[in-house]
């Protein structure tokens, strides 16, 4: 077929090819705007004393680069009614920022020079509300330096935080924390979920007993160690957690859920704590408990070491029943061989306000 014997088809096909260059053209220069300072403008216009959630304020200073791939902001802050509690300096991204079209969030590596948060912020009332979460994928985070104020913590600290993590119907998130402006706290976290709802997860963590954290435990200066795991899902699934403080394991627990409930056994060993360990008596206790999912509670607390047994439940509000035990080797240490009792038992109520 020979186009210069069909004219209207030529006409048509030119048509055509002029309209396709046209929107060729349409779409480069709005690419070539988004990714000049027409995109700066428009993020600066958009996000700019921007009002978020419960009453926080987002400001941006110094917005450079290409949006789509590699922009950098030389400050940005968060406030609240009483001011900034939040900056982070020389944030840098790198992203498709074209993902998006098709609802990811697809970032590379974030780095950010500095983090300080100055205190805990000052929120409005929830006005709930919500959706679903896109897709995220970060590569990496890099932040040199996180500051909390004294405020935060009790004590002002810095640390270092490293990471990656990918959001979506499954993901995965690691995290390493550590502090830099001393040698001491740090702690370290994978977790892992599948589209179908099933979890895994694993962390563990050291706690300086002369740093922030430990002060605010009140762990005296005893260094401690918290490491723990978990599987299942948001239905049924299980865990495990230790405790050791100061070299010394000073509880185990193991833990599970299912069917709307939660159990979990505790085997503690007090004599890591000198103000038990100089008491007469063993300090090696197991504790067992369970309860609700939805709302949190617990129904049964049973506690019991050798000589002596404690049990408790919530009778209602502000109010729970207890029977307390007390056998022969506790009156023992706590009398001598001078007095023998067998067994004393107490039942009854408490109520507490």
């Amino acid at each position: 077929m020979i186009l210069s014997e069909r004219p209207l088809l030529r006409r048509w096909l030119i048509r055509l090819a002029i309209t396709l260059g046209v929107l060729a053209a349409l779409l480069l220069g709005v690419f070539w705007a988004a990714t000049g300072p027409a995109g700066r403008w428009a993020v600066m216009h958009f996000g700019d004393d921007r009002e978020l959630a419960r009453g926080l304020v987002l400001e941006i200073d110094g917005l450079s680069g290409n949006v789509l791939h590699r922009p950098r902001i030389e400050r940005l802050t968060i406030l609240d009614t009483e001011g900034a509690f939040l900056t982070l300096e020389n944030v840098a991204v790198d992203w498709n920022g074209l993902a998006l079209l098709g609802g990811d969030i697809d970032i590379a590596r974030i780095e950010a020079a500095r983090i300080d948060v100055f205190r805990r912020p000052a929120l409005a009332p929830s006005t709930g509300g919500g959706g679903s979460l896109p897709s995220l994928r970060i590569g990496a985070i890099n932040i040199p330096r996180l500051s909390l104020g004294e405020a935060v913590l009790g004590d002002a600290t810095t640390f270092s935080v490293e990471g990656q993590g990918r959001v979506r119907d499954s993901g995965r998130l690691t995290l390493l924390i550590m502090r830099t402006d001393v040698t001491g706290d740090h702690m370290s976290g994978e977790v892992v979920w599948s589209e179908a709802g099933a979890i895994d997860g694993q962390a563990s963590a050291f706690i300086s007993g002369s740093g922030p954290i430990g002060t605010m435990l009140t762990l005296d200066g005893r260094d401690a160690e918290i490491s723990g795991s978990l599987s299942g899902n948001i239905d049924t699934g299980n865990g495990q957690l230790t405790f050791i403080l100061a070299g010394q394991n000073a509880a185990e627990a193991e833990f599970d859920w299912q069917d709307g409930r939660w159990s979990t056994r505790i085997d503690v060993d007090g004599s890591v704590l000198e103000t038990i360990r100089a008491l007469p008596f063993d300090p090696r206790a197991r504790i067992e408990a369970e309860g609700t999912l939805s709302p949190i509670r617990p129904v049964r607390i049973d506690a019991d070491g050798q000589g002596w047994e404690l049990d408790i439940a919530p009778d209602g509000p502000q109010r729970i029943t207890a029977n307390i035990a007390l056998t022969q080797p506790t009156w023992q240490a706590l009398a001598g061989d001078n007095v023998r009792i067998e067994q004393t038992q107490w039942a009854g109520t408490i109520d507490y306000s």
